[in-house]
C-alpha cells in the first residue's frame, strides 16, 4: 500500500478540496486516518439516503469545505476560520460504523449553522448568554441527526443508527421530535439530560 497522499489542488477537479486531504496543505499528516478515503465515500452514500442527509452534502460542497478524518475519540466539529470539517475515527477502525455516522451528521450540521446565521458565539459575551447559545447549537445538531436517521428508517442499518442514537443519549430528543415537539419542548428534554 503507498502511504504518500497527493495534495496537489487542481481548479478543474470539483472533488479537490472537498473530501479528505485533497486539496489542502496539511501539515499534520501522521493525524490522518488511514482509512479515510473509504470511511468519506461511505458516510456520502449514507447521506444521499436521506433529504436532511442530502442537504448536508449540498452545503459541505457550497462551502467547500474539506473533510479531515483524523486517527482518534471525541466529538467531531467545523473550524470555521479553516473551514474544515473534523471527524475523529479510533485508528484501528477500517470502516463507518453508526457512532461514526452520526459525527459526520453532527460536524455537517455545525458547518451548516454557521451559514444560516446561527454562528458561534463569541466567547468575550456574557457567559450564560455564551452557553445558552453553545446549546442551543449541540441541540440543533442532535436535532438534525435525529432527523436523519428518522429519514432513513428504511435503510438495512437503521437499527444500527437508532441503537447509537441512545447509546450517544440522544433518544428522548429522537422520540420528541417524532411527536413533533417544539423547540422549546426538546430544548426542556435536553436539558433534563440522558
Amino acid at each position: 500500500m503507498n502511504d504518500s497522499i497527493d495534495t496537489e489542488t487542481s481548479e478543474n477537479n470539483d472533488l479537490q478540496g472537498a473530501f479528505g486531504d485533497r486539496g489542502t496543505n496539511f501539515n499534520a499528516l501522521n493525524f490522518s486516518h488511514p482509512y479515510a478515503e473509504g470511511i468519506i465515500d461511505r458516510a456520502m452514500e449514507l447521506f444521499s439516503e436521506s433529504e436532511a442527509g442530502k442537504s448536508l452534502i449540498y452545503g459541505q460542497k457550497k462551502q467547500k469545505a474539506p473533510i479531515h478524518v483524523i486517527k482518534g475519540n471525541g466529538e467531531a466539529g467545523y473550524n470555521k476560520s479553516s473551514n474544515v470539517i473534523y471527524i475523529p475515527v479510533p485508528s484501528k477502525k477500517q470502516g463507518l460504523d453508526a457512532k461514526t455516522f452520526i459525527l459526520f451528521i453532527k460536524a455537517f450540521r455545525l458547518l451548516d449553522q454557521e451559514f444560516i446565521g446561527m454562528e458561534t458565539p463569541d466567547q468575550t459575551m456574557d457567559v450564560m448568554n455564551y452557553a445558552a447559545r453553545l446549546h442551543a447549537k449541540n441541540l440543533d445538531s442532535i436535532i438534525y441527526a435525529c432527523k436523519v436517521v428518522q429519514e432513513m428508517s428504511n435503510s438495512k442499518i437503521f437499527k444500527n443508527l437508532l441503537d447509537e442514537i441512545e447509546s450517544f443519549g440522544y433518544i428522548k430528543i429522537y422520540r420528541g421530535l417524532e411527536d413533533k415537539k417544539s423547540f422549546d419542548e426538546l430544548y426542556a428534554i435536553y436539558s433534563e439530560g440522558n
